[in-house]
């Protein structure tokens, strides 16, 4: 199904027509090749700006000439009739430089930056850590998300799954980049905040202190609201907290992010629980105008089956917020683990450091269908936890009131033909584990029992109903976002929802138009390009952390991932294609092209977009015109003649460099010798002789005007 995104592309024209243009034109002769070149540059020129109104009647031609030929697009409208029927929104792009479906003209954010749940501005953050600014760096990162270490500690960066440079090598490094930086700030100076806005008379009040609410109140604190977070527990984090362990994330690092929060105002009330301690109409009794639930799910779901009541028999949740709270839960050596996910392996892991010398981890998935992310499974098997696939529970056994052991069948199939959660069990396969606790870690589940007493509608799985956008319940003033809403997500799933929350909550209360969207990608600021050379560029490899020993951390919770080094940043910040900058267009390579030269070479990518991989390979061929630094619509190409040599650099990388050849009659260096042989090859006539004699343009104008000027005194 194409999104709202791809729909809007192909109501352009030119995005309709790129998209009919065939790629992969090596299989073309030389001149529909060129043909098809120069009409992708002069629509991409359009799209960014350059268009004149010459380009229109020229790619009419150029349309007209593919007539017949085996490159017009089949099944669909001929290239020249789709030109001729879409003139008038041509020509809308070239005189007012309009685009009626609103996808030409405007910024494109980067890959990562759009495939981050928060819309960090990725490029930003990573040229700044990359020029030793790190203050700035999470300064930019604290105006998308208050968490920028931990997030940087225990995100699965989808951010790194978009990268454009893992196409080429691996992705970069950025998940972890973000914690380099905000590791070295918190270190330091501290973070610092943007000027919060003019205090506001209005007040909210925030149920639950995880991800989610901490950012909304973060947020609204931002934008000048009293705001009051109400909590259960007795520390602020929520799942932060009590469901991640300290060795992915110590609770020193939560407690900075979560002063950092506190020093804009926002109060954090502890030991208090909603429909119990309090209520809407007592909040409203406080002066509260606005609420937003965000209370996660802090239940382990149980299975259903006789024997889950047994003592020894443990719910994940509860035993990580348990870990936690550092209550004895009186846990055997021998455990058992059930599931297949991270919290399934954060539990196995823990009950590890709690005394588990023998822990099996049972899951009704395949080893290469577990959900869990793979690096984490690896940790576990390295720290001895068996993994047990395709086993799903039968039952669970005990004696006088113990659990004991537990039956598993052996699981055929976890999905059916349409991919849907629907498991195939043998029943005659059958194994008996014994031990002395049982973890269910299956999943988990809302405690909303207050929203009856205050008719707040429920949803699937007992969540808060509420708009996925705003986070607009179904009474006045009640916002609802993160897991309770639409079930579990990653942590930078809850910080977006909390700030889309936080906008809603203003506009509410200030009576204003919800804006469309609500969230956008926004550039930072514009950091200037890291100097690197070609070869270093693709010789780059992603850096891997240092990883704490098995021995060393198997009895205790001490931090496993020991982050970047000064120069793993480094580096990894010279990896970085900027995407944020060059935004795959190809104008580049479609002037390099009709130059007859083909030395850039631009590679088709998954975000249906160009990157330039091709670092080394360009100075072989290049012969240093200049003419892509021209064709570039942003300034990213740039050429700089400096004592005697030209060198180009693509992105702040320098991929070709050549000596200048002196004027013959001023003696200045003035280009490169490969230019040179080409521009004598194709002129003629008396520019073709100034050229032969090696001179500089203008020394070559100040020649032909004497040449005229002789020619025209003796009349």
């Amino acid at each position: 199904m194409l999104n709202k995104d791809c729909v809007k592309q192909i109501d352009c024209i030119i995005h309709k027509t790129l998209t009919l243009i065939p790629a992969g034109s090596d299989r073309y002769d030389e001149d529909t090749r060129q043909t098809l070149n120069r009409i992708k540059r002069l629509l991409v020129e359009i799209k960014e700006g350059k268009g004149l109104l010459d380009h229109l009647p020229t790619l009419k031609t150029l349309a007209s000439s593919l007539r017949g030929r085996a490159v017009e697009p089949i099944g669909l409208l001929p290239l020249l009739e789709l030109l001729k029927e879409n003139e008038k929104q041509l020509l809308d792009h070239v005189v007012n430089k309009h685009c009626s479906a609103g996808v030409c003209f405007a910024h494109q954010p980067a890959p990562c930056q759009s495939a981050c749940p928060a819309y960090i501005d990725i490029p930003t953050v990573i040229a700044l850590i990359g020029q030793g600014r790190y203050d700035e760096a999470t300064e930019v990162i604290l105006q998308d998300s208050p968490f920028p270490w931990t997030c940087g500690l225990i995100c699965p960066h989808p951010c790194e799954d978009a990268c454009l440079r893992g196409e080429r090598d691996e992705p970069v490094s950025i998940q972890l980049m973000k914690a380099y930086a905000a590791k070295i700030t918190a270190d330091g100076q501290g973070y610092r905040n943007r000027p919060v806005a003019e205090k506001r008379p209005e007040k909210v009040a925030v149920i639950g202190s995880g991800p989610s609410g901490l950012s909304a109140a973060y947020f609204l604190a931002m934008k000048g609201y009293g705001v009051t977070i109400f909590e259960r527990l007795p520390l602020a984090g929520g799942m932060l907290r009590f469901g991640i362990p300290a060795y992915r994330l110590p609770k020193d690092i939560l407690d900075t992010e979560i002063e950092n929060i506190k020093r804009l105002g926002v109060e954090i009330r502890t030991h208090i629980c909603f429909g119990e301690d309090i209520s809407l109409e007592s909040l409203r009794s406080e002066g509260f105008g606005a609420f937003y639930f965000a209370v996660g799910l802090n239940l382990s779901r149980a299975l259903g089956f006789e024997g889950e009541d047994l003592e020894g028999v443990l719910g994940g949740v509860d035993f990580l917020r348990a870990s936690a709270l550092g209550d004895n839960m009186g846990l055997g050596k021998k455990v058992i683990v059930v599931g297949g996910g991270n919290v399934a392996i954060d539990v196995a892991r823990t009950a590890r450091r709690m005394g588990g010398e023998d822990v099996q981890l049972i899951c009704l998935e395949k080893r290469d269908e577990m959900p869990a992310w793979e690096h984490e499974i690896v940790d576990a098997e390295e720290e001895g936890i068996t993994i047990h696939n395709s086993l799903g529970p039968s039952r669970i056994l005990g004696v006088e009131g113990r659990f004991t052991a537990a039956e598993f069948k052996y699981c055929e199939a976890v999905f059916d033909q349409a991919r849907c959660f629907n498991p195939r069990y043998d029943e005659s396969k059958l194994t008996t584990l014994e031990a002395d606790n049982i973890i269910l870690a299956i999943g988990q589940g809302a405690d909303t029992a207050f929203a009856a007493a205050e008719h707040i509608e429920l949803g699937r799985g007992n969540g808060i109903q509420a708009d996925r956008v705003t986070g607009e319940t179904n009474l006045p003033g009640v916002f609802a976002g993160g897991d309770v809403v639409y079930g579990p997500r990653i942590v930078v799933d809850a910080v977006a929802a909390g700030r889309r929350a936080s906008v809603g909550i203003d506009c509410y209360l200030q009576k204003k138009v919800i804006p469309n969207p609500i969230l956008s990608p926004e550039s930072r600021g514009s950091v200037g390009f890291l100097s690197v050379s070609a070869a270093e560029k693709g010789q780059l490899k992603r850096s891997h952390p240092f990883i704490l020993p098995v021995d060393e951390r198997i009895r205790n919770f001490r931090q496993v991932e020991r982050g970047l080094t000064d120069e793993m940043a480094a580096n990894e910040a010279k990896r970085c294609l900027r995407c944020d900058r060059c935004r795959g267009d190809g104008l580049c390579m479609f002037v390099c092209s009709e130059m007859g030269i083909t030395a850039l070479t631009l590679s088709e990518t998954r975000k249906d977009r160009l990157a330039f991989f091709d670092f080394v390979g360009t100075g072989e061929k290049c012969i240093g015109c200049g003419s892509c630094s021209a064709a570039c619509p942003h300034g990213n190409i740039v050429v700089n003649d400096d004592a005697g040599k030209r060198k180009i650099s693509f992105c702040g990388t320098l991929v070709a460099e050549f000596d200048l050849e002196p004027c013959e009659r001023c003696g200045t260096p003035f280009a490169p010798k490969a230019y040179l042989e080409l521009v004598k090859a194709r002129a003629d006539g008396a520019v073709g002789a100034d050229i032969e004699r090696n001179l500089c343009p203008e020394c070559a104008r100040t020649v032909r005007a004497e040449q005229i000027a002789g020619e025209i005194l003796p009349f």
